[in-house]
């Protein structure tokens, strides 16, 4: 059962007799089916009435009503019970057909459904039957709503996971870059957690010349290569990694040293050398090399997420003013320079 089950789609009952026809032959029929609703009484072929098994046998449960009743044609119980009957169409909605019969009167709740065919074709449909198909369609629409939330859900994810990304390197953009630093220097600072944060940031040393003689489709292949290495050092870690801009990659590194973010710069840039990409315009070394600036804090009310970023481009603009290919440490004083 499902949202567009129609009524023809059920058990339907057909039971239908001419008016003319004794009282008798309904109530042998009755007896001998119990679970029957009711009949559908005709005249000349044209419909004229239904009464339920549960009214007829209201009205011949009175003394000395069967006896009379069976000497008598249907027609007569036209007039004596007189019902409004609920007439559907063979293709009206099981959801629809329910809310008619619960829109009848409180006395006519349990009586059966007709059910039109044709003309000359009624059936009928018992109300029980009809609310246990309701229930089942019902049941299976809170699935579907779920299924369909669920989707939605997962669609929704998809879509943030698309937009946290940067689609050349599959690293995290730098509006998700910024937001993952500034909560974790807000969860230090108000926990009172005296944590370290290193921020590296590399940038690939004359990548414009690189683009101009490659391409912009090498040079895309290029900061995706870059962005491997990088991320290869995080797995699993809980440090984050993301593209800055351009071609500036960034890591963040909570509760490290400094040896340990030099050291880890220090391996990254190695490792980008012995990818051996051809840059004829790189100083001196005519394969693609990376500047790096490296800056750490510890978070407080006198600084800020910004301070550190800050830091972090000092130390990167001084790396690449003295040539590019080198790392930089920076610290409140001074700032260091190592060279490889």
């Amino acid at each position: 059962m499902h949202l567009e089950s129609t009524v023809q789609e059920l058990d339907l009952y057909y039971f239908q007799i001419d008016v003319s026809e004794s009282v008798s032959r309904i109530t042998s029929r009755f007896k001998f089916n119990p679970d029957l609703p009711g009949v559908i009484l005709k005249e000349n072929n044209k419909f004229v009435g239904m009464i339920s098994q549960k009214n007829y046998w209201k009205y011949m449960s009175l003394p000395y009503s069967l006896d009379l009743a069976a000497k008598r044609s249907a027609k007569y119980l036209c007039e004596l019970i007189d019902i409004e009957n609920l007439i559907v169409s063979r293709n009206t909605l099981i959801v629809e057909a329910v809310q008619k019969s619960l829109e009848r009167p409180a006395k006519l709740l349990e009586e059966p459904i007709v059910v039109k065919f044709s003309p000359r074709t009624y059936k009928l449909v018992d109300i029980h039957q009809l609310l246990v198909a309701y229930a089942k369609i019902y049941q299976s629409a809170t699935k579907l709503i779920h299924n369909m939330y669920k989707e939605l859900e997962e669609s929704n994810k998809k879509l943030e996971d698309v937009s946290r990304l940067d689609t050349i390197t599959n690293l995290v953009n730098r509006r998700i870059f910024e937001d993952f630093l500034k909560k974790n220097w807000k969860i230090s600072v108000d926990k009172k957690r005296k944590i370290l944060i290193y921020l590296i940031m590399f940038e690939i040393d004359c990548f414009k010349e690189y683009n101009d003689i490659y391409g912009y489709i090498e040079g895309d292949k290029c900061l995706r290569k870059i962005a491997d290495i990088i991320s290869s050092y995080l797995a699993n870690t809980g440090d984050f990694a993301a593209r800055y801009g351009g071609c500036k990659l960034a890591i963040v590194l909570c509760n490290k040293s400094g040896i340990q973010a030099s050291a880890m710069a220090q391996n990254i840039r190695e490792e980008i050398k012995e990818l051996n990409l051809v840059n004829p315009s790189s100083q001196g070394k005519n394969c693609v090399t990376v500047s790096c600036g490296i800056a750490g804090m510890i978070p407080s009310f006198s600084n800020s997420p910004n301070t550190l970023i800050r830091a972090t481009e000092q130390a990167l603009d001084r790396a690449k003013k003295l040539g590019g290919n080198r790392q930089i440490m920076w610290n409140n004083s001074s700032a260091t320079t190592h060279v490889v």
